[in-house]
């Protein structure tokens, strides 16, 4: 499917794509070595992270079939504990695999790029990868991004090699893996139909190439259909119900959709804002509304179906509401609600500054290639998908940073090609005057209309307190207290009435062995604290030993 586009690097393929492989393996090394040395996440994990962790550590120990329904996508704890197999459990060999992963999925970005257009657009499109500064950071994270991106993208390469049924069963063999890792992958189902059928290769339309592109696609399906299938039949072992992959779609789509939504992550009314206890608060609000008992199957769609209670009756609102993600999607402000790179990159990871390349960028480069290349959207209609898929991804739930990463490296492409493009034009002297001067306004528009959007800084004061909150848990659970008390001290600084961090104020003075002011700190701010926040501390099995000092003190007196 090459678009033909003269070459601007005149050097073999081979030598382009290891020159991007290798930089981003560099980049990787540089940045693993300074997160290893430098940051208490390397091995301090907080929320989604600790979950991975410790569900890949119980497969390793024996527990493979595990005993509930899965809450979340399997794969990527399947993937830790595999590793560990092979190489031996520790934190290192999950960075350094996810290092190799992010340096394939330049390689691939590479491939794909040099497939649509050349070689140079190729080569453009995966050094930007490489130095794409959120790719990198989530490298360094214990969470299934990168996996994901990898799997999008070697989705895209297959399909747009595919050509025999074969290939097509490999593609749907990755499909299968995409939608074990990242579910929200079965969108891709009536989008990739549509292209099979209709828009393969951008060829004319006959009835003959539909009949054809129906049985690929089914060959397609087959494979993926079987690695979901098994999945569903191991829930379904466990409780006789259907849950395709995980049971946790319900909730995120009414966290989404909700009349307190704001196009990004928000705590649910009732439900503990800990990920390791989630699952267990949104069945018990669930069944207690129902008035019965409920599978988890039945949790998901009453989540589910409070999330379209709400589009039903408040139509204009949710409206509203999806304009605003439309919004936040293509804005550059950092939304997510664990780790941000604003945060560690000036604290401990200072080498992050190297992959400079970020939103800012990509979007007004994404704009030009979708103007200048308008023409050829049919030839272009699997890297659009791959761009649609994210952005309906987050339409239909929420906008988070990690859920925009999988269609990056497919806006990079297109920004590439778009920049090749722009480049072609103007050097031809073939090409008239006016079209150049049509060429360079386009450019213009895209790059005004998008430069400042992309540009949006993040507001830190809104979530700066509770990611001091977060380092002052890793510090503890490390057993540097001190550090601890004066992370938490800052956050409480943060902002007003923070009687969150009191507690862990509270909890850090009691194991420094000052139990008499950790009493009454603790005495103090736990009536202040949220229903939801309550709870959680009290699952918190570091405060056991306070709340036993402070029931012996009630009994002495």
């Amino acid at each position: 499917m090459n678009l033909a586009l003269p070459p601007a690097v005149k050097k073999p393929a081979f030598m382009a794509g290891a020159v991007v492989f290798c930089s981003s393996l560099l980049v990787q090394a540089v940045l693993l070595a300074d997160y290893c040395l430098h940051s208490p996440f390397y091995s301090g994990l907080i929320c989604d992270s600790k979950v991975y962790y410790k569900w890949a550590s119980a497969i390793i120990a024996g527990d493979w079939f595990g005993g509930e329904v899965f809450h979340q996508a399997p794969l990527y704890p399947y993937f830790i504990a595999l590793l560990w197999l092979a190489a031996g459990k520790g934190y290192f060999v999950i960075y350094a695999a996810q290092a190799l992963l992010l340096a394939c999925s330049c390689l691939l970005a590479f491939l794909v790029g040099k497939r649509y257009f050349n070689t140079g657009t190729g080569l453009a499109a995966g050094l930007l990868c490489a130095f794409y500064g959120t790719l990198n950071f989530y490298a360094l994270k214990i969470l299934p991004d990168i996996a994901g991106v990898f799997l999008h993208l070697l989705l895209a390469w297959l399909l747009l090699r595919a050509g025999k049924e074969r290939q097509w069963a490999a593609a749907g063999f990755v499909w299968g893996l995409l939608v074990i890792a990242r579910p929200h992958a079965l969108l891709l189902a009536p989008m990739l139909l549509a292209w099979a059928a209709f828009l393969q290769a951008g060829e004319p339309v006959t009835l003959r190439k539909i009949w054809r592109g129906l049985r690929l696609f089914a060959v397609f399906i087959l494979p993926a259909a079987a690695l979901a299938g098994l999945v569903a039949l191991r829930n379904f072992a466990i409780e006789p119900d259907l849950v395709i992959i995980s049971c946790n779609g319900g909730e995120n789509f009414y966290m989404g959709n909700n009349p307190k939504a704001g196009g990004i992550y928000c705590r649910m009314e009732g439900i503990s804002p800990d990920i390791e206890h989630q699952k267990e608060d949104v069945k018990a609000a669930a069944e207690s509304a129902a008035g019965r008992k409920l599978t988890r199957a039945g949790v998901s769609a009453y989540w589910r179906d409070r999330g379209f209670e709400f589009i039903r009756g408040n139509f204009p609102a949710y409206l509203r509401l999806e304009m605003l993600k439309l919004k936040r999607i293509f804005s550059g402000t950092e939304y997510t609600n664990m780790y941000f790179t604003w945060f560690e990159k000036p604290l401990f990871t200072r080498t992050l500054s190297i992959p400079a390349a970020g939103f800012y960028l990509v979007l007004p480069m994404a704009a030009i290639g979708a103007i200048l290349l308008a023409g050829r959207w049919r030839q272009l209609a699997l890297l659009h998908i791959m761009i649609l898929l994210g952005i309906v991804n987050m339409l239909v739930f929420y906008v988070d940073e990690r859920y925009r990463l999988p269609m990056i490296p497919f806006m990079i492409i297109l920004g590439a090609g778009g920049m090749f493009r722009l480049y072609e034009i103007l050097r031809s002297p073939a090409t008239p005057r006016v079209r150049k001067l049509a060429a360079l306004a386009a450019a213009a528009g895209a790059l005004a209309a998008t430069y400042h959007m992309a540009r949006t800084e993040p507001a830190r004061l809104e979530v700066e307190p509770q990611l001091y909150y977060n380092l002052g848990e890793v510090y503890f659970e490390q057993g540097e207290y001190r550090r601890a008390l004066e992370t938490f001290y800052h956050s409480s600084r943060l902002a007003a009435n923070n009687w969150e961090s009191a507690v862990g104020v509270s909890k850090t003075l009691f194991a420094m062995g000052r139990p008499e002011a950790a009493a009454r700190l603790y005495l103090q701010a736990f009536p202040h604290l949220e229903r939801e926040l309550q709870e959680s501390f009290l699952r918190d099995r570091d405060l056991d030993g306070l709340r036993a000092y402070i029931a012996s003190q009630d009994k002495q007196n």
